[in-house]
């Protein structure tokens, strides 16, 4: 089955902390030197494991508690279930393999699980908060950093609070949020506008670095950092490990580790879609949608089916941006549904084969469409239940070629079924999902009796069953598949 390309992420707005902890890569440090480098390449870390399969149900463990909102403790319990399945014990700060006797892991207790869930999950959505940032950057252009200001925040951070630079200044390439263990900082961000309502002024770091030694051990090693020398003449530097903006390196570490996979053109191409979703940026969200009907109507299929869609919407469907907007929907967020349910073979397309075939335009109006259409589903509410896909054996072929029953498979489109009679029922593959998170569309569909269900790109199905069927004397493939 070929490796999904989810390039398309780089550049859209859905769970940006999500897509960010799924590239990351991981590694099992033995030493303080060794974990600062990691810590520099912003990749998963854990000290003191001993074994990979260890930190990969970690990270599995992890990747679930952000992608469920699980707080600290329901992770420290989920980890623990976790160890015991395969008969790993946590006793007394240690992890140790109850079959074998070997210690797994030290320092392994409340407190370094604690510092585990908050060091990784501040990343990730520090990481996320970055995109977001930089989107906006040319209406709100400056960052002010922000310390709680208790007992418990560390001088150098207290020090900082308060402080407004420009984001692009390169004081935020060492001290954006989280600089070190346990960090709780954060930023604001500010527009032109908010600073004259202030009477502040922003910043300036030029001239104000200096090197500065930090220790790495206890054995007196150490390494030379950043540090900014503050107006009343304090040095300021971030812990090790954390003086980059996790945030800013997200997409050179996505790439390297997109190359490392599966291989430089892979890589380019996830570079290519995260500059063609930049660009795509100006037609997404109703502020624009003047400018993205435009945009459908210079594409030949497009701008056909927007014309009929258009249509229908006048003749038929005349109160559809009204059904759109009581779910919350903006226009530009209900005419992409609607797109979709009459052309999605183009948005698809890009994010399957990254737009292998199509023209710019056809490439650029599709990333938009998929950022509208993301923005669209995460409004609406999850719908759980038993629905139907029907489809050909290409399709067959490309997702489960090689797979078991019990294996995993990721779909990479925006994966379509009905909660109603089967559609297409005339294709060979039958799918029946049980899912949790399933978007029902049929409000926003100029096909209703479909009773269309739609699914994220990236939602995981394990496969429960499959069988070969005669029906009416023609041979199809059903599988049972349920959504993780």
């Amino acid at each position: 089955m070929p490796a999904p390309d989810l390039g398309f992420a780089l550049g859209l707005p859905p769970e940006r902390a999500i897509r960010y902890f799924q590239s990351l890569g991981y590694a099992t440090p033995a030493n303080w030197r060794e974990a600062q480098i990691a810590a520099e390449q912003q990749a998963f870390f854990i000290t003191g494991l001993y074994r990979e399969d260890v930190v990969e149900e970690l990270r599995a463990s992890l990747q679930e508690a952000i992608n469920q909102g699980k707080s600290q403790r329901e992770w420290r319990e989920d980890v623990g279930n976790r160890m015991a399945q395969h008969g790993w014990l946590l006793d007394d700060g240690l992890l140790v393999d109850t079959e074998t006797g070997e210690q797994l892991a030290a320092r392994f207790g409340e407190h370094r699980l604690n510092t585990i869930y908050r060091t990784n999950v501040k990343n990730a959505f520090a990481a996320g908060r970055w995109q977001e940032i930089t989107r906006v950057q040319k209406v709100m252009p400056y960052l002010e950093y922000t310390a709680v200001m208790d007992d418990r925040t560390r001088d150098e951070h207290a020090a900082l609070d308060g402080h407004i630079y420009p984001i692009d200044d390169p004081f935020w390439q060492t001290f954006y949020p989280p600089n070190g263990f346990n960090c709780r900082c954060s930023v604001i961000q500010h527009s032109a506008r908010d600073l004259d309502a202030m009477g502040r002024v922003a910043e300036s770091s030029e001239g104000q670095w200096e090197d500065v030694e930090q220790l790495v051990g206890r054995d007196g090693e150490t390494v030379t950092t950043r540090g900014l020398k503050m107006p009343n003449g304090q040095i300021i530097s971030a812990d090790v490990g954390f003086d980059r903006n996790v945030g800013a390196n997200y997409l050179d570490r996505l790439q390297q580790i997109a190359a490392e996979k599966h291989g430089a053109a892979f890589a380019e191409r996830l570079a290519e879609r995260a500059r063609l979703a930049g660009e795509a940026a100006g037609l997404r969200g109703v502020e624009n949608l003047d400018a993205l009907k435009q945009a459908l109507n210079e594409t030949p299929e497009y701008g056909m089916a927007l014309m009929e869609i258009e249509n229908k919407i006048r003749y038929k469907h005349n109160d559809l941006p009204a059904r759109g907007a009581a779910l919350g929907l903006d226009e530009a967020e209900t005419l992409s549904i609607a797109m979709f349910t009459q052309v999605h073979g183009y948005i698809n397309n890009l994010l399957l084969h990254g737009g292998a075939g199509l023209k710019y335009p056809e490439k650029l109006v599709s990333a938009a469409l998929v950022a509208n259409m993301e923005s669209a589903l995460r409004k609406l509410p999850d719908y759980a239940g038993t629905v139907v896909r029907r489809t050909t054996a290409a399709e067959y072929n490309a997702l489960f070629a090689g797979l078991d029953v019990g294996d995993v498979v990721y779909n990479p489109t925006f994966f379509s079924s009905s909660a109603g009679a089967e559609v297409f029922s005339r294709y060979p593959v039958r799918l029946t999902l049980h899912c949790q998170h399933g978007k029902k569309i049929r409000d926003l569909s100029l096909l209703p009796q479909q009773e269309e269900v739609i699914f994220r790109p990236g939602t995981a199905w394990r496969i429960l069953s499959g069988e070969i069927k005669t029906v009416n004397g023609k041979t199809e493939q059903w599988l049972t598949l349920q959504e993780i």
